[in-house]
């Protein structure tokens, strides 16, 4: 049998993300709870405002398939969560590279420009 325990774990982490999912649609409202991210991501996470407590209630009242809906959540979040983190990541680098670009471009150019400041 499902250990109770597990299923008790699973139900507090999962509260705990509903609680985190709550919050922004609180504070933003639908759709718009996480600012400028695509509108199918944002409605999958507010969604998840709904699939966490049915996950939970599945864990007690249909333990197998409560399992199957955690290992989906879990593998559908956690691959849209580092998709958004890559591009995330890879804009914060785009505009590091060109900050690092304008920087040299005014090592190099300064001198001219304050010889011509007059």
């Amino acid at each position: 049998m499902f250990p109770t325990l597990l299923r008790i774990f699973y139900a507090i982490c999962l509260a705990g993300a509903t609680y985190n999912h709550i919050t922004p649609i609180l504070a933003r409202g639908w759709l718009h709870a996480y600012g400028a991210t695509p509108w199918p991501i944002a409605l999958y996470w507010n969604a998840l405002t709904f699939i966490d407590p049915l996950t939970i209630l599945l864990l007690f009242l249909k333990p197998r398939l409560g399992i199957l809906l955690l290992l989906a959540l879990m593998i559908s979040d956690v691959t849209i969560n580092t998709g958004m983190t890559i591009a995330y990541a890879l804009g914060l680098a785009a505009r590091y590279i060109e900050q690092c670009l304008f920087l040299l471009i005014v090592l190099a150019t300064t001198p001219t420009a304050w010889h011509a400041a007059t």
